[in-house]
């Protein structure tokens, strides 16, 4: 018995958790911001208005924190001791780092407190101990558990404590102090203060006094006062230089990064290779890929070393390959210019035209590498390894002496390397430079480079294969393989995938998806009962295997995953309408017309609700509701040949 492919029609959603990454990595890759030229911003907490909640005042330009850094991290802490926080500031962009002094004149009070745990019940840092000051007033200023500057606070007139809970960290890449502060406005008086140490007990501690510094103890029930140290805190605003405007860069790759084929025709017609990713010669430690134009006065000065000093090149192992881009930029530049410009310095190494291919794969690598949109500028030069690695790219005029010293490396391993390419000595987070670099392959993918994408995989496969994380690459491969007719191989990457998403619901999740559009349903449907399997509350799991269960005439079994899947997240609404077509299969219409109504509660506007609900009403004799629903689906979609039919 056939059946129609399953399909997703206007219900379904997807992942949009994913969708969302996938949008947010192509608007960086793209060469834009996030935040544009956003300042940064601070907010007053004015106080508690009942049931309108807190109010806030944007105080950024008077506060002076409205640079327009472009900043990240946020660590605060009375860095001068006067009983007021000051802040620093990490930067995306320069200054790195911004200390923000607070000078705000004030005759408030404050206490600032340390803990140490006993070591046992409490760690030594006492983080996760809650602190709660009592002070005599009428009135007290509650604050929140989760408030990141103390000013964000709420006025209570029925008590007098505040409460704070230290933490380990409290931004992004960042850590405050471990000193609580606590802004007592016009109370002078501590009453206690009580503090819930981690392991669940409860201490107090009295006699302390504002405007001090206090160490509490676990176990001692005895503050501790703090004098600060007899000692001149000198902070000096530092000058803020620009770096010396340049048009040359040297960019060392982190890790060896295989380059695709790159393919030259000589000035005598012939067509040539940079370099053999098979067997390269033996005196051969890697070669000089130089691009240039005939209308590039640079380009000319560094011909003109590059030939002077071909014999240290070559004896160094490295063999120059300059290829001219005259007929792929301007087009009022004529290859004849860069051919008689060749002749002319009777340049000693090969020379060509680099083909538009290589053009386009150099970009490709760049805008990767870097998140650089902009085009590669001319002169520009690559060092490739004997294997066929990126190692160094050179924007604007080389220097040879540079590339001898670069070259004098490309004997290291994956692990040397990168620590030579580093400014400067430290230990690493991640040692799996390479795996960062794999997402490389869909680039050549989706811009057409099939055979150097399988060549890319096909290197780093061992480091594919003990890491679980690459499914969507393997997807995005096999399904290149099956469009290029590849049939064998494409089932080969994706049983490879299936093995690397076993032990992950969200990945095989993803790969049912990306096996259902490339039409593997009976695979898809297996990722799927395997998704559920490792983790029964992944609706959109249920709602998937419910569609392609309906595909196969197994409405009843499609049924109990669709009503799981929308007691997990009633707020599906592709369930809701794939539902209501399986319940109006084994003919329940009063049911399916309940769950065609739910999808137009959750968005009116679904013209395949309106159609289906319009058959349901129909069904039962309903005409009048029936035909309301079908007017309202060929308003919205005027395509809709059945819809108009029907009505």
């Amino acid at each position: 018995m056939s059946h129609s492919p399953p399909t997703i029609d206007s219900y379904v959603q997807g992942d949009k958790y994913h969708q969302g990454w996938v949008a947010l990595d192509k608007l960086i890759r793209s060469g834009r911001s996030l935040s544009g030229r956003e300042r940064n911003c601070v907010f007053l907490n004015t106080g508690h208005l009942g049931a309108m909640g807190p109010r806030f005042a944007n105080i950024s330009g008077g506060s002076g924190f409205d640079f327009p850094d472009d900043s990240r991290g946020l660590a605060l802490v009375d860095w001068d001791h006067d009983g007021d926080v000051d802040v620093w500031v990490s930067n995306r962009t320069a200054p790195s780092v911004r200390m923000l002094r607070n000078n705000t004149p004030q005759d408030n009070h404050w206490l600032a407190i340390r803990l140490e745990g006993n070591g046992t019940t409490t760690n030594r840092d006492a983080i996760g101990a809650r602190v709660e000051v009592r002070v005599e007033s009428g009135e007290r200023r509650v604050e929140s558990a989760e408030a990141e500057v103390e000013n964000l606070s709420t006025l209570n007139p029925q008590s007098s404590t505040l409460a704070k809970t230290l933490r380990a960290g409290d931004g992004f890449l960042s850590q405050s102090t471990k000193w609580l502060h606590f802004g007592v406005g016009e109370d002078d008086q501590i009453d206690r203060v009580v503090v819930h140490w981690p392991g669940g007990e409860a201490e107090e501690f009295t006699g302390l006094v504002a405007n001090r510094h206090y160490r509490l103890v676990q176990g001692t029930s005895s503050a501790e006062p703090w004098d600060v140290p007899d000692r001149p805190i000198v902070l000096k605003s530092s000058p803020r230089t620009e770096p010396r405007a340049s048009d040359r860069r040297r960019i060392v790759s982190a890790a060896l990064l295989l380059l695709p084929q790159l393919s030259f025709q000589t000035f005598d017609g012939q067509y040539g290779v940079a370099f053999s990713h098979d067997k390269p010669p033996a005196d051969r430690k890697g070669v000089l890929l130089n691009l240039w134009a005939s209308w590039c006065r640079p380009c000319l000065a560094e011909l003109k070393e590059l030939a002077s000093r071909h014999q240290e090149l070559r004896d160094a192992g490295i063999e120059v390959v300059a290829l001219s881009v005259d007929d792929l930029g301007d087009p009022a530049a004529n290859v004849h210019n860069a051919r008689n410009l060749a002749n002319q310095l009777q340049l000693p190494f090969t020379t060509g035209t680099a083909t538009v291919d290589t053009a386009e794969k150099l970009q490709l690598l760049n805008d990767y590498l870097l998140d650089d949109n902009r085009p590669l500028p001319v002169p520009a030069s690559f060092l490739i390894d004997s294997l066929g690695r990126l190692a160094v790219i050179y924007k604007g005029k080389v220097e040879v002496a540079e590339v001898l010293a670069d070259a004098s490396q490309l004997h290291l391993d994956h692990e040397a390397w990168r620590n030579a390419s580093l400014p400067f000595a430290g230990r690493r987070l991640d040692s799996r430079v390479r795996i960062q670099l794999l997402p490389f392959a869909p680039q050549l993918i989706e811009s057409g480079f099939l055979n150097d994408a399988l060549r890319f995989l096909t290197a780093y496969r061992k480091v594919i294969e003990e890491d679980p994380s690459f499914p969507d690459l393997l997807f995005k491969l096999a399904s290149a393989l099956r469009e290029r007719g590849d049939h064998q191989q494409a089932q080969f990457v994706m049983q490879g995938a299936l093995q690397r998403t076993r032990h992950d619901a969200q990945q095989l999740n993803r790969m049912g998806r990306a096996l259902h559009k490339q039409g593997q349903w009976e695979a898809a449907t297996q990722a799927f009962r395997e998704a559920i399997e490792l983790d029964p509350e992944m609706a959109d799991s249920h709602a998937m295997l419910g569609m392609m269960l309906a595909s196969q005439d197994k409405h009843q079994e499609a049924i109990s995953h669709y009503e799981i899947a929308l007691e997990i997240n009633p707020a599906l609404k592709e369930a809701h309408g794939n539902l209501g077509s399986s319940l109006m299969a084994v003919g329940d219409l009063p049911k399916a017309a309940l769950h065609f109504r739910r999808v137009l509660d959750i968005d009116e506007n679904t013209s395949l609700a309106h159609f289906h609900l319009g058959n349901a009403l129909a069904a039962q004799g309903q005409v009048a509701s029936a035909i309301h629903h079908y007017r309202r689906c060929v308003k919205l979609d005027p395509t809709n040949a059945e819809a108009h039919d029907k009505l």
